[in-house]
């Protein structure tokens, strides 16, 4: 490719990395895949090497780039942050914008006007901007919250399986759903089975259509799932009255789980009272951070690094 003007969004974490070209018109006209990118998940080897591939994928030169919008899990972080602007840098590319990557979702939505967004997918994060300021609420990881993601729920199912085997929690129909994907019978095993070297945190999350489907006819995935929709939709009503909220702003979900999630989450959204529809999000993150960059290079801003111009609450 080597006629100018060309648009850049990516988008990364800790499954893949995904990179779209878009033309002056902004058309998609070249789209390139490579493996995770999140430092926190695998690293900065394997992160810098997925980045590397999919450029190399797209074979743009630096030159040909009008603006390029880069979301990557992770880069709302200093110690994250940094040193990847270093390998923007580097890269050669004159005008680029490192974002946190649940705003390319809320950018795909909302086409970066005002609105907000919930991803749910193996974390869970709510993001909004009203045109002057930018708003999020969750977001904490695995650790400590990312309440109806995909993880969450697992864990929350295998706790309650738990639970239920030690006679300490109700019987639930999560025990017979664990047994069977994991193969095991007991505590003991289960706790083995967890606590094993190899055990690919990916499996919790694995767990959660499942016990989302469970839900129908168990009353404890329906309180599981009951619990993580009332915190997500907590999540929208935090940054919708952080900002300046007007009806009809676009209000969106996005990530793996929305579909499964959106009935649910529907009943505690419409009792807000908000006057948008929660939608789920149509576009792609990476097509989101495509519009971001046409958007912001056609309005001046500023690039590699610099205030974009909003402030964080």
């Amino acid at each position: 490719m080597s006629d100018g003007g060309y648009y850049v969004g990516l988008d990364g974490g800790g499954t893949s990395t995904r990179l779209a070209v878009a033309d002056a018109q902004g058309t998609i006209v070249h789209r390139a895949e490579a493996g995770a990118s999140n430092v926190l998940s695998v690293g900065w080897q394997l992160a810098d090497a997925s980045v590397a591939e999919v450029w190399r994928q797209a074979n743009i030169h630096p030159a040909d780039v009008s603006g390029m919008v880069v979301g990557l899990a992770g880069s709302d972080r200093d110690e994250v942050r940094g040193p990847w602007r270093e390998v923007f840098r580097r890269m050669g590319i004159q005008r680029f914008w490192l974002v946190g990557d649940y705003r390319l979702a809320w950018a795909a939505h909302t086409g970066g006007t005002p609105g907000v967004v919930a991803v749910v997918g193996t974390g869970s994060v709510v993001y909004g901007e009203d045109g002057t300021r930018s708003v999020r609420a969750g977001g904490y990881g695995s650790q400590l919250g990312d309440e109806g993601s995909g993880f969450w729920l697992g864990r929350e199912a295998v706790r309650a399986c738990l639970a239920d085997w030690e006679g300490i929690g109700p019987e639930t129909g999560l025990s017979a759903l664990i047994a069977r994907k994991w193969g095991v019978a007991t505590p003991a095993q289960l706790l083995a089975y967890w606590y094993a070297p190899d055990f690919d945190r990916g499996r919790v999350a694995d767990l959660a259509v499942e016990v989302i489907e469970l839900a129908a006819a168990d009353f404890v995935a329906q309180g599981l799932v009951g619990d993580g929709c009332r915190t997500l939709v907590a999540g929208l009503a935090s940054v919708m009255d952080r900002l300046a909220w007007r009806p009809g702003w676009p209000a969106g979900l996005a990530g793996g789980l929305a579909p499964w999630l959106k009935p649910r989450l529907e009943r505690e959204w419409w009792s807000l009272g908000r006057g948008s529809a929660l939608e789920i999000v149509r576009l792609s993150p990476v097509e989101g951070a495509v519009r971001l960059a046409r958007k912001w290079v056609n309005e001046g801003r500023a690039g590699d690094g610099q205030t974009d111009g909003y402030t964080d609450r």
